[in-house]
């Protein structure tokens, strides 16, 4: 049984009646017919599935719809169609005002994108690593929560000296790892991995990426790891699902996916990768489909694919297997 497994998700936000006129103008741009209650599509039908111990890397460009699915796993927002099971029971069916009150809840945890951000700035750091450990794992002896956060402190390696300063007075690095502390306090089985190392100097980077690796082995967890960064997610991850427009287009081993990428815009993402010398990068010309109410049978690269032909806008190509759990969704591959 897997971890986690994604079936046919979709969320759709439904546009507000005040930009009823700026929708109409954006369908005329598009050429898409739109009703009296357009959607916008921000997840198509997304499947996949999350092994124990197994990280995950997920790609694709800003837009594509990385960030809501996260939400939706995290429960953090209702989807419209689908199932989403954790270890097999299907958490979907709880409400999101719900599933923070249940067991479930410690299982999953999310490291977020902007250290400084995420950390609320009244709290020390002792106060953000307790914080879930008192409300999820109500640990309210004091000697039992010193303890449980001077042995999170040292798993990943901030000093307990600091433990009491605010996060203004903390580095990008030392955040970083408060961040990481706080998301394993309850011991979750999955952690989602929200582009941690995006606001930090490189060197800075390098050291949370081998402390990340560390906790996986000595924790046992698996990472969903959300990134831009294609040379990280290849050396993190063990899989790689790259998403467009709400959609998986591929999805397979790391390895499999950084050298022979079978789909137009995963090798379009590959060659974007800086090296001195790369002299064959893709350019993706062409527009963008509309993400509101695009038409079902229209594949919503095609606007933009070098291999484009008139079957891609009458029939969406589907995920099919094309080697060894190496899946793509397009016409121009076969197995």
């Amino acid at each position: 049984m897997p971890l986690l497994e994604i079936k046919n998700i979709h969320k759709r936000y439904r546009m507000k009646n005040q930009n009823q006129s700026l929708i109409n103008s954006l369908s005329g741009i598009f050429k898409k017919n739109h009703s009296n209650h357009p959607s916008l599509h921000a997840l198509g039908g997304v499947s996949f599935e999350i092994q124990e111990n197994e990280s995950v890397g997920l790609v694709g460009e800003s837009g594509c719809g990385k960030s809501t699915l996260v939400k939706a796993i995290c429960r953090l927002t209702d989807i419209n169609e689908g199932e989403i099971f954790l270890n097999g029971v299907d958490i979907s069916a709880i409400t999101p005002n719900k599933f923070g009150h249940t067991s479930h809840r410690s299982q999953i945890q999310v490291v977020f994108q902007d250290s400084h951000e995420s950390l609320n700035p009244r709290y020390t750091a002792f106060q953000c690593i307790a914080d879930p450990l008192k409300n999820i794992l109500h640990i309210r002896d004091k000697t039992q929560l010193e303890n449980k956060i001077n042995e999170l402190a040292d798993m990943v390696s901030f000093p307990r000296e600091l433990l009491h300063r605010l996060p203004h007075q903390l580095s990008g690095g030392q955040k970083a790892r408060i961040n990481i502390a706080r998301a394993i306090a309850v011991s979750p089985r999955l952690l989602i991995l929200d582009e941690p190392t995006s606001a930090l100097d490189v060197s800075i980077q390098a050291v949370i990426l081998k402390l990340l690796v560390k906790l996986r082995k000595e924790l046992n967890m698996s990472y969903l790891f959300v990134s831009h960064d294609l040379n990280v997610v290849r050396m993190l991850c063990d899989k790689i699902i790259v998403m467009y427009m709400g959609k998986v287009v591929e999805t397979g081993d790391a390895k499999t996916l950084y050298y022979k990428p079978a789909h137009p815009y995963t090798n379009a993402l590959i060659s974007s990768i800086p090296s001195i010398n790369k002299t064959n990068r893709v350019i993706l010309d062409g527009e963008i489909s509309s993400p509101i109410d695009p038409d079902p049978n229209v594949c919503r690269f095609s606007g933009r694919c070098p291999k484009s032909v008139n079957q891609c806008q009458i029939e969406q190509p589907l995920l099919h297997e094309i080697s060894s759990q190496h899946f793509v969704a397009c016409h121009f591959v076969d197995p």
